[in-house]
C-alpha cells in the first residue's frame, strides 16, 4: 500500500507522459495539451487522497475501506 501511488504515478508516466518523446527533444505546446487531462485528474486525486489522510488523522474517515472507494 506503501508505494501503490507512486507506482501508479510511474505506470502513468511511462504509458503516456513519455509516450513519442525522444531524449533531448523540445516539447511542444500540443505535448502539453493532450497531457493536461491526465495532469488534472492526477492533481484531483492527489487532493482527495490527501483529504483521505487528513481525515484519519483529525478525526474524519477511520476505515482503508471507506478510504479506497474514494481514492480511484
Amino acid at each position: 500500500m506503501k508505494f501503490r501511488y507512486a507506482k501508479e504515478s510511474i505506470n502513468l508516466a511511462c504509458k503516456w507522459g513519455y509516450k513519442g518523446v525522444e531524449a533531448g527533444e523540445t516539447l511542444s505546446d500540443d505535448y502539453f495539451e493532450s497531457r493536461m487531462p491526465i495532469v488534472m485528474k492526477r492533481i484531483a486525486q492527489g487532493g482527495v487522497r490527501l483529504s483521505m489522510i487528513l481525515n484519519r488523522v483529525f478525526g474524519g474517515s477511520n476505515t482503508m475501506e471507506d478510504d479506497a472507494l474514494v481514492a480511484t
